[in-house]
């Protein structure tokens, strides 16, 4: 309850407002518990969104495994391009399993490896694929672990600078589903000690 108070100044009118506690009886409820109602109805209503919207994991089994086997083969197709861009310098194969923005970015290593007269010799040894999501059919974000054997190598010659053979990576991807297969959007490597 607010009460006021009127100043008794002459010529000064004003007025001081107060909280007193509520009259005996009344209910009272904390001012803080006001914001619940509308906050969970809007998370009622964004999950029904997206529920709507196909927003969801892949609902079958079937659908499932084959999205693993999809996404597990596309990765190895892309690694292979990705291995043969390092040894080579063309980075033009792998624009048929990777977005630009991908292709730019490797292109960006490669270059700075060949401005210091080196090649990088990677050979795929191993891959797992740990996690995938799959959400709105046509988007994916894939874990896996890779092991490779790593080889620097002077430019133009098979003198060996560097051995790493075995080298333990755990990979993130962000794919997008195209007509005519998945495509790599983007990888990030983590190496695992």
């Amino acid at each position: 309850m607010l009460a006021t108070e009127k100043s008794a100044s002459p010529g000064r009118v004003s007025t001081m407002i107060y909280r007193s506690s509520p009259p005996r009886g009344a209910r009272c409820e904390p001012a803080s518990l006001g914001w619940r109602r509308p906050f969970v109805g809007c998370c009622l209503v964004a999950v029904l969104v997206l529920v709507a919207t196909g927003c969801s994991p892949s609902d079958s089994v079937e659908e499932q495994a084959a999205d693993r086997r999809e996404v597990l083969e596309t990765l190895k197709g892309y690694l292979a391009l990705l291995s043969e861009g390092y040894a080579t310098g063309n980075l033009e194969p792998m624009r048929e399993l990777a977005a630009e923005k991908e292709v730019a970015m490797v292109s960006k290593q490669v270059s700075e490896y060949m401005a210091l007269g080196l090649v990088v010799d990677a050979q795929l040894r191993e891959i797992t694929l740990e996690d995938l999501t799959v959400w709105s059919v046509n988007n994916a974000y894939a874990t896996t672990v890779e092991v490779w054997d790593l080889r620097k190598k002077v430019m133009g010659t098979e003198r060996l600078l560097s051995e790493a053979l075995g080298r333990s990576h755990r990979v993130k991807y962000q794919l997008k589903r195209r007509p005519e297969g998945w495509q790599v959007l983007y990888r990030e490597a983590q190496p695992l000690e």
